[in-house]
């Protein structure tokens, strides 16, 4: 089996205590991985180990099949990504900080930027600028900037933050789109469980650090159990539910 993210024993400490405690993370090629867990489990963290922003104290990491290592940065040019709060350069258009994102990423298809644009709901707003935009459509245009140079790997932390309920049923419509006409993996963390039993193949339960466990939404389907539910008992156990 094709895995794109592979991880072993996978460790980053922050002074003594670890924050992520020797996690085994699998993805494979061409799924949504949802990753679940409390605020402070570690899913960012990860995320950033992942784009080699934050180093591991040790453990191993594969993308594609290859090691990565701390000066490891060429196989970032397939991964697109939206961590944390999105930077832009304010003074300039949603299709301006397109066309610098392309040019560093080496993406020279500029007939494309536009179609993406409409792709995440950002229509009408060829003059505005960034400093004007409110906070869903600045998550549209993280969303459209992580999109755009056609990766193979989209890691999204949160990308329904700050998005009314019509934005997030056209995100998550986006998604399953990327998955099925572009063979995109993604990587998607998120506290609207139910947003991810709609999309996710597999899902990954963090919690204090450690991924308590991968399973299948269609084991979770064939047990005729919801995702929510599986979730509140792995979190909190049981006695939720007497």
């Amino acid at each position: 089996m094709d895995y794109i993210i592979q991880t072993h024993q996978l460790t980053k400490c922050f002074v003594v205590k670890p924050e992520i405690n020797k996690v085994n993370m699998r993805i494979k090629q061409g799924e949504i991985y949802g990753f679940l867990g409390p605020n402070g489990a570690g899913k960012t963290t990860i995320m950033k180990m992942l784009l080699n922003l934050v180093k591991p104290t040790s453990g191993e990491i594969y993308i594609q099949g290859q090691p990565i290592a701390a000066s490891s940065y060429k196989y970032l040019k397939n991964i697109g990504s939206l961590i944390e709060h999105p930077i832009f350069y304010e003074e300039l258009t949603a299709y301006t900080n397109l066309q610098i994102h392309c040019a560093y990423m080496g993406y020279e298809d500029q007939k494309h930027l536009m179609k993406v644009l409409d792709i995440v709901g950002l229509r009408n707003i060829e003059g505005k600028k960034v400093k004007d935009f409110s906070l869903g459509m600045r998550q549209r245009l993280a969303i459209a900037r992580a999109i755009v140079a056609k990766p193979k790997l989209l890691i999204l932390d949160e990308p329904i933050n700050g998005l009314d309920p019509m934005g997030i049923k056209e995100v998550r419509e986006l998604l399953v789109m990327l998955k099925q006409q572009y063979g995109m993996t993604i990587l998607i963390s998120s506290h609207i469980v139910t947003e991810m039993e709609f999309i996710a193949d597999t899902i990954g339960v963090l919690n204090q650090g450690e991924l308590l466990e991968e399973i299948s939404m269609d084991v979770l389907r064939g047990k005729q159990q919801s995702l929510e539910d599986y979730y509140i008992k792995r979190i909190y156990g049981g006695e939720q539910f007497v």
